[in-house]
C-alpha cells in the first residue's frame, strides 16, 4: 500500500500519513482553502483527504488507468482528474459526483483546471501536446506541440507553466484567444 506523508515544514514533525492508494501516487494538489488534499495514483483512483487529520473522506475510482493529474479549480468547487485512459473527469468537490467526462484525449499527461476569471480556460496535456480550451468544453483556443507535465494555471488564468525534461515552458493567451505563444522565445523542440 502506498503512503503519502505530510511533514511539518519548520519542526520536521510528521503530522499525517495518508494511506490508502494501492500503487504509487502520481499527482497531488491542495484545495484552495488548504483543508483538503487530492491525489491521483497508478491504482486508477482519485482520493480526497482531510489535510489536518489524514482521514480519507472519498475515493473517486472511475478511471480505467493511471490518474496522472488532479488539480482543484481555483474556487475549490471542482476537482479535475486526467488519466492515461484517454479521459478527463470533472468532479464536484463536495458531493464527489462525476459531473463531466471528456473523452478521446489520448493519454493525459497533465491538466490544469480553469480559474475563476472570465472567460475561464483550462489546459489539457494529452501525450501529443497541450490544448488550451474554454472550461466546460468548446473549440480549442490554442495548441502547444509538446506534451508538458506538471502544468498549473496562473492565478489570472491566461498562462500555464509546465515542464518537459529540463525545461520549463510557459504558454500564454494574449489578445486574440485563437493564438497562444511560448514565452521562452525558443522555437526548437526540447532535448
Amino acid at each position: 500500500m502506498a503512503r503519502l506523508s505530510v511533514w511539518g515544514a519548520v519542526s520536521g514533525a510528521q503530522p499525517a500519513v495518508l494511506c490508502g492508494h494501492e500503487e504509487s501516487v502520481e499527482s497531488v494538489a491542495y484545495s484552495p482553502d488548504g483543508w483538503r488534499i487530492v491525489t491521483g495514483s497508478l491504482d486508477n483512483t482519485v482520493r480526497v483527504w482531510d489535510a489536518a487529520s489524514g482521514a480519507e473522506p472519498a475515493t473517486l475510482g472511475a478511471h480505467e488507468s493511471t490518474v496522472s493529474s488532479v488539480p482543484y479549480s481555483s474556487d475549490g468547487r471542482r476537482i479535475v482528474s486526467g488519466s492515461w485512459d484517454n479521459t478527463v473527469r470533472v468532479w464536484d468537490a463536495e458531493t464527489h459526483r462525476c459531473l463531466e467526462v471528456i473523452q478521446d484525449w489520448g493519454a493525459v499527461t497533465a491538466i490544469a483546471a480553469g480559474c475563476s476569471s472570465a472567460p475561464p480556460w483550462r489546459a489539457i496535456g494529452p501525450d501529443q501536446g497541450i490544448v488550451i480550451e474554454p472550461t466546460g468544453g468548446g473549440e480549442a483556443a490554442a495548441r502547444f506541440p509538446i506534451a508538458l507535465r506538471n502544468v498549473i494555471t496562473h492565478p489570472k488564468g491566461r498562462a500555464w507553466p509546465g515542464s518537459f525534461g529540463t525545461r520549463l515552458h510557459i504558454i500564454t493567451l494574449e489578445g486574440d484567444p485563437k493564438s497562444a505563444q511560448r514565452n521562452d522565445g525558443n522555437e526548437d523542440q526540447p532535448d
